[in-house]
């Protein structure tokens, strides 16, 4: 079976490359397209991953939109991402979204906030963390995995949200900064914003700042007011009350903060919430036909191309998706990409020009008879 729909073309192999994108990325791509229903089609308006409680997807079918979502929750065994099925079912969804169509995210964001930097020791100048614990090796596996996802979305020109305590560092992981900034690796790309928001004006009961980062054009109109304020608060009596626990000593002064028993209350999201990130989305792109902003064939073949330190995909655990690969190859079940290394690293520099001097062609650098 093959969906021929869903297949990367040149251009956007050659766009994923010169990001710095891995180049068993390309293969895993390769590998859903040729392995998927013959049927499938890029008419996906709205993919919410790591969905939790689905809002936003909820809230895209309710207007008779299409829209899928993937959480560990609703399958345990094809929607892990740590996994390499899990992985790959991710990877399918993205390449069944039309051209300026939403990617919606709800990273996991537990290790990457302050209540848990006494343990995970990530901080803006150390992002990934306490690498000796499991569970923040765990959160890297999935931020860069993600971070590979968001490329992909960049190249098909799909706009991308991701929502996180204000508090996160997760958009500071270099992986990330890769992925929200590609115009730091080469120019024409749609590069991403962050903004602050109260979730507590849409119904929420915590009163700590939201950050929403990404490509989204109409991120701005989510911070509907500069502040949170105390008549607010008042008014429609919202309360933090047992979303921490705070421990003192005999001082009095805080000896730990951790989670408390109405923490996890506070990772659904308000329908109001998902039902304005839907409006705004179908007003500002669905409606108008816009997509993100990508590279014209000029700024492709001159440059400049900065690309990132190789080990920049360490977290990811490429070497797991190799090994399938080259396994499915043992079993004739898949033909690779001759014109893309197998590799877990990116691309050399003086290695971009063979892409670039092909976009036109789909099926890659031809060779001469003989060869």
């Amino acid at each position: 079976m093959v969906a021929p729909a869903l297949k990367l073309t040149n251009l956007q192999v050659a766009m994923l490359l010169a990001l710095g994108a891995p180049c068993i990325l390309v293969h895993m791509l390769d590998y859903v397209s040729m392995t998927s229903d013959a049927s499938y089609r890029k008419d996906l308006q709205c993919f919410e991953i790591f969905a939790g409680t689905s809002g936003v997807y909820k809230a895209f079918r309710r207007r008779g939109l299409a829209a899928a979502r993937y959480d560990v929750d609703l399958d345990k065994d094809s929607m892990d991402f740590t996994s390499v099925l899990g992985l790959l079912v991710a990877l399918q969804y993205v390449l069944r979204m039309a051209p300026g169509s939403l990617l919606y995210s709800g990273l996991p964001c537990s290790l990457h906030v302050w209540i848990a930097r006494g343990s995970s020791l990530k901080t803006r100048c150390n992002p990934r963390g306490n690498l000796l614990k499991s569970c923040v090796r765990e959160a890297n596996l999935i931020a860069c995995r993600f971070s590979m996802v968001v490329l992909v979305c960049l190249v098909r020109q799909i706009w991308h949200l991701t929502e996180q305590p204000g508090s996160s560092v997760a958009r500071h992981l270099p992986y990330l900064e890769l992925a929200l900034h590609p115009d730091r690796m080469m120019m024409g790309f749609q590069s991403s914003l962050c903004q602050y928001f109260w979730m507590g004006l849409f119904g929420h009961r915590s009163l700590k700042r939201s950050m929403a980062f990404g490509t989204s054009c109409w991120a701005h109109m989510l911070s509907l007011q500069a502040r949170l304020t105390k008549a607010d608060r008042e008014e429609h009596r919202w309360s933090s009350a047992g979303n921490t626990k705070v421990t003192r000593n005999r001082q009095g002064k805080v000896k730990n903060v951790s989670g408390g028993p109405k923490l996890k209350e506070t990772q659904s999201y308000p329908s109001k919430f998902c039902s304005r990130v839907c409006s705004l989305h179908k007003t500002w792109c669905l409606d108008t036909n816009s997509v993100p902003a990508i590279p014209d064939r000029h700024q492709l073949e001159h440059g400049p191309h900065n690309f990132a330190d190789k080990s920049i995909w360490d977290d990811a655990q490429l070497e797991d998706l190799l090994k399938f690969i080259q396994q499915e190859m043992l079993l004739e079940h898949f033909v690779p990409r001759s014109t893309v290394p197998l590799q877990t690293a990116p691309i050399s520099h003086d290695q971009v020009g063979v892409y670039f001097s092909c976009l036109n062609a789909e099926s890659g650098p031809k060779r001469k008879r003989g060869q």
